[in-house]
């Protein structure tokens, strides 16, 4: 509970850079349970929808991170090196609780698959097998071995 409530708080920070508005207390309340709405709607409707929305969103952040990649290439290869901007402002304690905010939500998730455990054939074999593709995140390059 605690990760998704982190994880739907984070994105209507990061949408407050785009639209500002969204940090203002009534539109984020109104984006969260949007957001929140929807995705218990998908999963509601069944398995498939929930696991369609599912690899939608996998896709959506790899053809990102692909593009934010390639662009990052062709900078290289157009100017040759990219120039470091120095911090406008000293590095804080606040700073540092953000960066761990931001590792915690990239590298946590994988103890979720002990949810499911008890639906297995064969939980002692397939749950190291998953805990260790949640670790290595083989499921984002679509690596099944379940």
């Amino acid at each position: 509970m605690a990760a998704a409530s982190g994880t739907a708080n984070l994105f209507t920070t990061y949408l407050g850079q785009v639209f500002p508005p969204a940090t203002e207390p009534v539109h984020r309340m109104t984006i969260l349970t949007a957001l929140v709405v929807f995705l218990a709607v998908v999963n509601y409707v069944g398995v498939k929808s929930g696991a369609r929305a599912s690899d939608f969103f996998t896709a959506l952040k790899l053809l990102l991170l692909g593009t934010f990649i390639g662009a990052g290439l062709w900078w290289l290869g157009a100017h040759g090196t990219v120039t470091p901007a120095p911090l406008m402002h000293a590095i804080e304690s606040r700073d540092w609780l953000e960066a761990t905010l931001v590792l915690v939500y990239a590298y946590g998730g994988f103890e979720a698959v002990l949810l499911a455990s008890g639906e297995m054939r064969d939980p002692r074999h397939d749950v190291p097998i998953a805990l260790m593709i949640g670790i290595t995140d083989l499921d984002l390059i679509g690596v099944e071995f379940l």
